[in-house]
């Protein structure tokens, strides 16, 4: 095996432990350890997305299919048959009010 099929940082590595250059060592580990850092933050926050991003989805094919429009009209609906019953028992107590006034 030949030196030069390893990557520049695994050279840079074997370099350090042969001559032994504890400065640069220190430069590596800490480059290699920020880099994991990073990159478990990266798929931590991919992975959070992810969990939240499903419920979003649901919402975005209602809207494209209109079924939430479909869902607001039939609650708006309902909601004004409680109003406009409400109305008609307080017009009809109104009426007999006036009746029996007379």
């Amino acid at each position: 095996m030949d030196l030069n099929d390893f990557s520049y940082a695994d050279r840079l590595v074997v370099d350090i432990i042969l001559h032994g250059n504890h400065d640069m060592r220190l430069k590596i580990t800490m480059r290699f350890a920020i880099r994991k850092s990073l990159t478990g933050l990266m798929l931590l926050v991919m992975a959070m997305g992810g969990l939240y991003g499903c419920d979003a989805g649901d919402k975005v094919i209602d809207e494209a299919t209109g079924n939430r429009a479909l869902k607001q009209y039939e609650m708006t609906r309902d909601k004004m048959k409680a109003i406009d019953e409400k109305q008609k028992e307080r017009y009809k107590t109104m009426e007999d009010d006036t009746r029996e006034d007379k």
